[in-house]
């Protein structure tokens, strides 16, 4: 699984997290601080993670 980003015509798609997902749900956007945060649904391990908006 991964996490991507796109323009609302679907142009500019790009990956933002492509390693170290097993079932994410629940992405939310903090714009003001540019933060991303999603939980990862992992059945032995489920987690909630951040990242930067540009994915690092």
């Amino acid at each position: 699984d991964r996490i991507e980003v796109a323009s609302l015509d679907g142009s500019k798609r790009r990956v933002l997290i492509n390693s170290g997902l097993v079932n994410p749900r629940a992405i939310i956007t903090d714009c003001f601080n540019g933060n991303l945060y999603w939980a990862d649904w992992n059945r032995e391990a489920p987690k909630i993670e951040t990242s930067y908006m540009d994915g690092s």
